[in-house]
């Protein structure tokens, strides 16, 4: 055998390669690392203008996400909090209704998922998402006008 074959056979039983570009060893660690990185961005070796624009498009629709959250964790707790404010006497409330109002979100909140999934195969989330968010706010403001418990069940 000559230099150069054991050269590469000490270099593959230590668990280094030799990258192409430059011909320097790379460890293991930099192997997983590198598995790492494509996991979570794709492909590293994608060009960076693409890698720009992929990071911006996440940016946004974790914006929209995030924002969509923060509204109905918002919507859920009011709730609780315009309860003790008074409107328990407002409504003329007793017993669980409370809990009722929070049975009926959330019912209405799981029930409305699969018609949503199966809507968003059909039109265009650009369209369909901020028709949802809309929908969303036009029904948490009308809320301010409801005058029996029966009202905000049907709106919650």
């Amino acid at each position: 055998m000559d230099v150069k074959a054991l050269s590469s056979k000490a270099d593959a039983d230590s668990g280094e390669e030799l990258t192409p570009s430059r011909g320097l060893p790379r460890s293991r660690l930099s192997r997983s690392w590198r598995a790492f990185r494509g996991f979570i961005w794709d492909d590293p070796d994608k060009p960076k203008a693409e890698k720009w624009f992929l990071f911006k498009l996440d940016c946004f629709f974790l914006t929209i996400a995030m924002l969509g959250y923060f509204s109905k964790n918002l919507d859920q707790s009011n709730v609780n909090n315009a309860y003790v404010s008074g409107m328990k006497e407002a409504l003329g409330m007793y017993g669980s209704e409370l809990t009722y109002a929070g049975n009926c979100f959330t019912a209405g909140y799981l029930i409305g998922q699969l018609p949503a999934v199966m809507l968003v195969t059909r039109v265009r989330p650009s369209l369909l998402i901020p028709t949802v968010e809309l929908l969303w706010t036009v029904t948490t403001f009308s809320a301010s006008a409801i005058k029996t418990p029966g009202q905000l069940y049907a709106i919650r």
